[in-house]
């Protein structure tokens, strides 16, 4: 046996699982540049300078601390408004497509299974080598979509928590700097 190169191997695998390893994969790797994008967005956002979410909700403070009370309040609500739609753009898209993966998967299943049927009824069971075409589509399909999905949905669970824990951080100290400003304005 020669060694096949890494492309080589990875076209073998696509044409022995069949056409559907090709829309699992590039599901999978579209949810993780979405994830990584996210990642990105949630480092810019836990960042302590300027463009940081704490900066950007004392910054609100600050601007409304002369207007009073209820005009720093809306004006911190609105900063937290903006931060989460900002945070929430694509998750329910990545959790899409962690839904997807394992459903094409099992589609593959399917169609490696009717492969199998198709050809006991051409062939009889005579010859296992056509019958493990099929199931080897059907099993490559279902493992592709199953691995594709596990570390998505890990690592979207991680970073949704992350972005969670640090908003409740940063509304916890807007809080506390919101009550120091207004109290040194009261005075």
């Amino acid at each position: 046996m020669t060694k096949l190169s890494a492309l080589e191997e990875i076209r073998a695998l696509l044409v022995q699982g069949g056409w559907l390893l090709f829309p699992i994969f590039l599901i999978g790797l579209f949810a993780w540049i979405l994830l990584f994008e996210r990642y990105f967005v949630y480092r810019r956002a836990k960042s302590r300078g300027e463009h940081g979410m704490l900066a950007t909700l004392r910054r609100s403070i600050s601007d409304a601390v002369s207007l009073g009370r209820n005009a720093v309040d809306n004006s911190l609500k609105l900063a937290t408004h903006a931060y989460d739609v900002e945070f929430d753009k694509a998750f329910p898209t990545i959790s899409v497509c962690a839904s997807l993966a394992p459903m094409l998967g099992l589609l593959g299943t399917v169609s490696g299974m009717v492969h199998v049927f198709r050809t006991i009824q051409l062939f009889g069971f005579g010859n296992p080598v056509l019958i493990a075409d099929g199931i080897s589509e059907a099993l490559l399909t279902t493992q592709a979509g199953l691995l594709v999905s596990f570390p998505i949905v890990l690592a979207n669970n991680q970073l949704l928590n992350r972005l969670n824990n640090l908003k409740a951080k940063c509304w916890k100290e807007a809080l506390q700097f919101e009550n120091e400003q207004l109290s040194v304005e009261e005075k």
